[in-house]
């Protein structure tokens, strides 16, 4: 069965009129768009230092337009089952809402259609070009959603140079897979990235295929992905958000505590290997709320 005869099943004829009025103002809307564009090199930055640093054949998809009801851009991880969607609002008139067509009732029917679907893990994420209004969306998550949604703030800049400027993860996700931390390199790698995904995004949705894309293209500008030692901005934010949960990085491993002491541990690759790698990709896949939702994936 197809999703969109799916959603004609679980949702109803009204439903399915506007998903399909959704999907077609989608794609009439996808060429051109710069702040979806830019978010999008973001976040395709993030995956090729996955597959980078994690070398296996385990792949990613990622689909912009997706056939969804929060369709912006999906991020699909078939290996954790786990599906993230983004929509993304350049502008401050935006709010949750209530009913049928609002985004707070686009998220809870994109829920409910994967659980339908078998997707054990879904986030779908609202994208704010402003920062203020970001928090306040935030704050005013509506209960039927928490569980599986967030806000997170994505400024809106005209050149990708402004961007690398005055936005520190965006700076900070190209230099992990740039042989160099120059402004100007930085820029180059993040105009090809642009450039590929502007070119594949309707016809090749492998992450891996698009990263090899690239290498082929750039072969001097991509390094081998370093570990360092820092998280991936999405792991530290997850983590950051379980109460009394800390760890620090110490000799090259992850060590962490919890409630007081009450749980200690330590992961048992160190933060270069490319199991700490599948480590980080599971929390993004899973993303816990809470310690014992991350107490199996540590472990």
């Amino acid at each position: 069965m197809t999703i969109s005869a799916r959603i004609k099943a679980i949702f109803g004829q009204d439903v399915f009129d506007y998903f399909q009025r959704k999907q077609q103002g989608g794609a009439n809307n996808q060429r051109g768009s710069r702040y979806e564009d830019f978010f999008s090199i973001l976040q395709l930055a993030k995956l090729f230092y996955l597959l980078m640093a994690e070398n296996v054949q385990s792949d990613i998809e990622i689909h912009a337009q997706a056939e969804a009801f929060v369709d912006d851009l999906l991020i699909a991880d078939q290996h954790y089952h786990s599906q993230r969607h983004f929509q993304l609002k350049n502008t401050i008139n935006i709010e949750w809402g209530k009913g049928f067509k609002s985004i707070s009732d686009d998220f809870e029917k994109q829920k409910r259609l994967n659980d339908c679907l078998g997707i054990e893990n879904t986030l779908t994420v609202l994208v704010c070009s402003d920062e203020v209004k970001a928090q306040e969306l935030k704050e005013k998550i509506p209960p039927t959603i928490a569980n599986f949604s967030q806000v997170i703030f994505f400024p809106y800049q005209e050149t990708l140079n402004h961007l690398l400027l005055s936005h520190e993860e965006f700076k900070d996700s190209l230099k992990r897979i740039c042989f160099s931390s120059e402004i100007d390199k930085l820029e180059a790698l993040a105009v090809m990235i642009l450039g590929c995904w502007s070119d594949k995004k309707t016809t090749i949705y492998s992450v891996a295929q698009l990263l090899t894309h690239l290498q082929n293209t750039m072969p001097n500008y991509l390094a081998k992905a370093d570990a360092g030692t820092e998280l991936l901005y999405e792991v530290k934010n997850i983590l950051a958000a379980i109460a009394n949960f800390n760890y620090v990085i110490e000799n090259g491993y992850f060590s962490w505590t919890y409630g007081n002491g009450l749980d200690t541990g330590v992961f048992l690759y160190p933060i270069d290997s490319e199991q700490f790698s599948d480590l980080q990709r599971r929390i993004i896949a899973q993303h816990p709320k809470q310690f014992a939702e991350l107490e199996g994936i540590l472990l």
